[in-house]
């Protein structure tokens, strides 16, 4: 008898899944302090990087912090410190000229994404002892867990 979606699964496969996600949060934190200390940023400023850098269009500085649930007034440090490194450009909003639109800058943050390259090599490497099912199973599971964050 399956368990009901309001429940937690009494299985070992669930408690391995917690586990596993537990002591994946330090290994990926480690790894992203690692990355900002080899472009003199803070792991915070890695953090936002990160947001920005997936958006799909240029995003406001509210936005960011709304997403990353830190403070405006830190957000505008963060933003000053990726923007004097060239990582990000701000522009006036097209609509709004009191609004700013954040961007990254794709050819300054190339050499960043290369740092997580090993990784995402490993991880695509990882997949391949997976069957097409148990992908869409894993990509659903992560999809709704980001969603959690």
């Amino acid at each position: 008898m399956g368990a009901r979606n309001d429940q937690i699964p009494a299985s070992s496969d669930y408690d391995r899944i917690i586990d596993a996600f537990q002591r994946m949060i330090p290994s990926l934190v480690l790894m992203n302090d690692r990355v900002a200390k080899k472009f003199d940023l803070l792991a915070v400023d890695m953090q936002v990087l990160h947001i920005i850098a997936l958006s799909s269009s240029p995003v406001t500085p509210s936005a960011i912090a709304e997403t990353s649930d830190i403070p405006p007034s830190s957000i505008t440090r963060i933003l000053d410190r990726l923007e004097t490194r060239g990582f990000i450009r701000r522009a006036a909003d097209g609509f709004d000229q009191r609004r700013t639109r954040i961007e990254a800058v794709r050819e300054a943050i190339a050499p960043v994404k290369d740092e997580f390259e090993t990784f995402a090599h490993d991880m695509r490497s990882m997949t391949r002892g997976f069957d097409d099912r148990s992908l869409a199973a894993i990509a659903r599971f992560m999809t709704a867990l980001a969603a959690l964050l």
